[in-house]
């Protein structure tokens, strides 16, 4: 499956499973730093794939959560 584009993920609803590639894409992180922080437990919450345990997948809206936790505040 290709990786849709910002706009697209960017729209989704909070709910809406995304790839690595593309949790990657939101977060504007390679996909290996991703992968390093699953296996160090830190970063967006993450999902196992059913059928394909060895697949992270992430909900869009955890990506969402977590950017903003690390948002600097404004002042």
């Amino acid at each position: 499956m290709p990786v849709r584009s910002i706009n697209v993920l960017c729209s989704l609803p909070d709910e809406a499973v995304v790839s690595s590639s593309e949790a990657g894409l939101v977060s504007r992180r390679h996909v290996e730093t991703l992968r390093r922080w699953r296996r160090t437990g830190v970063g967006p919450r993450w999902l196992t794939h059913p059928a394909r345990p060895d697949v992270a997948e992430y909900r869009i809206g955890d990506v969402r959560t977590w950017l903003a936790k690390r948002a600097a505040p404004y002042g």
